[in-house]
């Protein structure tokens, strides 16, 4: 890729957009419900010296994933990394119409008034689009732990509030396991395939017992688990028992697999 393109990492934590506008101060998550955080000792102090705007960030715990971010045990670990500057002054300039490598520069000139390097409100971390700098942010350092993944953003876009379009890209590493199928669930693909639905959801279970539920991979294997049914046995379809292959995200502490998806099945 060429210069018009960041790669900037991506944080498994909460969105989490603020206002300034001289000593008041707001903040919401992407729903638009009310946030305190800022509120928290960490942020309290810092937050006061940025000049008046709105930013856009992720709020989240280090080395965590999403759902630690609500724990009341976490609040004094949590951090806030900001990756966008959509209005500035306290009579909001909004500035969504500039590119982003604009929007970059004013955001950065913010953190003037802060400091870059104060453990608990930062820039997002940015550098060149490589596959060396993508398995950096999966590996991590002493500095960060290992990332969910990154952003690729082209550097000219305009900021589309709700909206995800080609000019973000994002790339999540991928964990793989085996399961063996133990059962299938209807989708909602719809009346008019009504046979085909009865194999849109496929249940399995891995070799520790945690079960897990993905999508069929796609028409043709709906169309082959329905022809196969025909050669069921007392009722017991004849993939029961295959082992497949699924692909994860992440491992939840519960053993749970996030945002799971079918691979390939793992023929005898």
């Amino acid at each position: 890729m060429n210069g018009c393109f960041i790669l900037e990492r991506k944080y498994d934590g909460h969105r989490f957009e603020w206002m300034k506008q001289g000593d008041r101060i707001l903040a919401w998550s992407r729903d638009g419900k009310p946030r305190n955080e800022l509120e928290l000792p960490q942020f309290r102090d810092l937050v006061k010296l940025f000049p008046d705007g709105h930013y856009d960030g992720e709020l989240f715990v280090p080395g965590g994933v999403s759902t630690d971010v609500t724990a009341t045990w976490n609040k004094h670990k949590l951090q806030l990394a900001i990756f966008d500057m959509l209005a500035i002054g306290a009579d909001p300039h909004w500035i969504m119409a500039r590119p982003g490598s604009e929007r970059r520069e004013l955001l950065l000139g913010a953190f003037e008034h802060v400091g870059r390097d104060n453990p608990w409100v930062y820039p997002a971390g940015q550098s060149p689009v490589t596959s060396e700098g993508l398995q950096a942010i999966w590996d991590g350092n002493e500095q960060e732990p290992p990332g969910e993944g990154a952003v690729v953003k082209r550097t000219t876009t305009i900021y589309r509030p709700g909206k995800r379009t080609n000019d973000w890209v994002k790339f999540k590493r991928k964990g793989a396991a085996e399961v063996t199928i133990v059962g299938f669930l209807a989708g909602v693909i719809g009346p008019q395939n009504r046979h085909l639905d009865s194999y849109s959801i496929i249940c399995g279970i891995d070799d520790h017992g945690i079960a897990t539920q993905v999508k069929s991979l796609n028409d043709e294997w709906r169309a082959m688990f329905a022809r196969e049914a025909d050669q069921s046995i007392n009722g017991v379809h004849p993939r029961i028992g295959t082992r497949m292959v699924i692909s994860y995200t992440e491992k939840h502490r519960s053993g749970n697999y996030r945002e799971p998806r079918a691979d390939h099945l793992l023929e005898d």
